[in-house]
């Protein structure tokens, strides 16, 4: 948004943040709130105790939060606290935003149901006070791939979500895959913008490397979870140390006691200790200093929607090979090393040739330099504003 906009209020409903780590849409939503408070916007985000937590830890301002309280629920464990968060929200619904001599812009920062209920309740009472901005990150993933009772939940209930959109102004969405696929359930096209994620560039380029020398071979940094590629990337490995006796993976991230423990018997068993390292859950900066001292980034997932590490990874000067989920051939080009889905030997044979040709991975990685320039947050966030600002104009 330039900065001569007339100022605006937004209403950010962000009542499905949780947990200590922050997800892509989260990521979005706290860069956009920041974005609008620089330029004078009055921002109110709507969360519950945990996304207060959140928001506060992320530096945004206490004013500019308000609480949906769940209580004495929220020590009910996560199915409990789930479904008080959806009624709760659409019960606090009917006090939202009032008018305030213009359209106000309310945004369901996710297509969880804590987020787009409120913002459809909100649409059909005061239709002519707000325009509704509703974002889709990420296609639930596909029950007959990744089998449970939650990604059947996960499934309908995003159909549902997509069904409750059709009432909003614009949906945002963050790449063409997601694009096509709410077009093909009813959302007309020209409803459906394709936003970005973005990355702070200046802040990365003054991040220091951790140490002086490439420590790694190469990193990964993720959720400890299958659908992030983490024991496939150990399998990958295995055949890496075959080729490259002294090759040293870094293993950034956490999850839960289970998968963590599967991940430490996943090293164990496949007799890689002296080859894997597990660093644990970092901050962004110590993240970014971690990749700074490796040879490359290794983004093995198989369900993602933009990949806001792969782009932290490109400027931090750092190659990055990754399944070929489609949309980050849209997105990073030429400057990324794809691989077929699911090609472990091919993986693989690309981590070694990066390893034995670090002159001609150079070049990429230079590449991808130039590409996440674009992915700037103040870029990107000033485009989204500006097709915001377009809802009701």
């Amino acid at each position: 948004m330039p900065d001569t906009a007339k100022p605006r209020r937004y209403h950010i409903i962000a009542n499905a943040a949780l947990g200590p780590y922050i997800s892509g849409g989260d990521r979005h939503f706290i860069e956009l709130a920041k974005y609008l408070l620089a330029r004078q916007n009055t921002v109110l985000i709507y969360v519950w105790e945990e996304g207060r937590t959140m928001c506060l830890r992320e530096g945004l301002p206490a004013a500019s939060i308000v609480v949906w309280p769940v209580g004495i629920w929220s020590k009910s464990g996560f199915l409990i606290t789930y479904l008080a968060r959806i009624i709760n929200g659409a019960l606090q619904a009917p006090s939202g935003p009032a008018a305030a001599g213009e359209k106000n812009i309310v945004i369901s920062a996710s297509d969880f149901w804590q987020d787009v209920l409120p913002a459809f309740i909100w649409k059909m009472r005061k239709r002519d006070q707000i325009a509704w901005v509703a974002y889709l990150h990420l296609l639930a993933p596909d029950p007959r791939v990744w089998f449970s009772a939650q990604n059947i939940f996960f499934k309908i209930s995003q159909l549902v979500s997509v069904f409750l959109m059709r009432r909003s102004d614009r949906v945002f969405v963050v790449n063409n895959d997601i694009k096509k696929y709410v077009a093909r359930r009813g959302l007309a096209r020209d409803k459906v913008i394709v936003v970005d994620n973005g990355i702070h560039l200046r802040e990365i380029r003054e991040i220091a490397p951790l140490y002086h020398v490439k420590k790694y071979d190469a990193i990964f940094s993720g959720r400890f979870h299958p659908q992030k590629g983490i024991f496939d990337l150990l399998r990958i490995w295995k055949m890496v140390v075959k080729r490259n006796k002294d090759a040293k993976l870094g293993l950034i991230g956490s999850g839960s006691k289970a998968y963590r423990s599967k991940v430490i018997r996943a090293v164990k068993d496949a007799r890689l200790e002296a080859h894997v390292e597990l660093l644990g859950f970092k901050g962004r900066a110590e993240q970014i200093a971690l990749m700074k001292t490796s040879r490359m980034f290794v983004f093995p997932s198989t369900h993602e929607s933009w990949g806001i590490v792969v782009a932290e990874a490109m400027a931090s000067g750092v190659p990055v090979v990754a399944y070929n989920l489609g949309f980050l051939k849209d997105i990073f080009r030429d400057g990324i090393y794809l691989v077929p889905l699911k090609d472990s030997d091919g993986f693989a044979d690309t981590i070694v040739n990066i390893l034995s040709h670090p002159d001609e991975a150079e070049i990429t990685a230079q590449k991808a330099l130039r590409i996440v320039e674009q992915y700037d947050w103040e870029k990107v966030l000033s485009r989204t504003v500006s097709h915001m600002e377009g809802v009701i104009r």
